[in-house]
């Protein structure tokens, strides 16, 4: 797939998130692509800005945005300090950050040794499908709307522990 065009050349394959950033630039989760995309209205141009559209997992030490694979994005996230927060269809929570670089601050499957547990460490709690993203920064709170398993799960980025709180 293309990493930059005209925004009516990018073959979009079943956009689940979209969110808006401070200079009206559109963020996409390009689900069956499996990227990220941007669309940036002063230059006319969306490209991409994570995933390498490959639907391989997440690897274990991973360089930028745009060398790391991201199977199925469906939500995303910007704090105030323009980090890009990812939620994946097998329930990884993924950070970008300004810099490109990227990587994985909660969630791991089931099948890949992930905890189904009313706490966990962020890393290694299971969540499946999430679906939505709440961020509380005076808390440095995330929380995540885990649709696959029925709750919401809060992650604190300062401890990098995980609590489900409802469901």
């Amino acid at each position: 797939g293309q990493l930059q065009a005209a925004p009516n050349q990018i073959g979009l394959n079943s956009p689940d998130g979209a969110i808006v950033d401070s200079q009206n630039n559109i963020y996409i989760a390009d689900f069956g692509n499996n990227r990220v995309r941007k669309m940036d209205f002063a230059t006319n141009t969306i490209s991409t800005i994570a995933g390498t559209g490959e639907n391989y997992d997440f690897p274990q030490n991973p360089t930028t945005a745009l060398l790391a694979p991201i199977y199925h994005p469906k939500k995303l996230l910007l704090d105030s300090q323009s980090n890009l927060y990812i939620s994946t269809e097998k329930g990884l929570i993924l950070k970008v950050q300004p810099n490109g670089n990227i990587s994985r601050v909660a969630g791991l499957p089931l099948e890949s040794g992930g905890i189904l547990a009313n706490q966990a460490p962020a890393l290694n709690i299971a969540m499946s499908n999430p679906s939505g993203l709440a961020f509380d920064e005076s808390n440095n709170f995330l929380y995540v709307s885990d649709t696959g398993y029925n709750r919401i799960v809060r992650i604190d980025l300062t401890n990098n522990q995980a609590d489900v709180i409802a469901g």
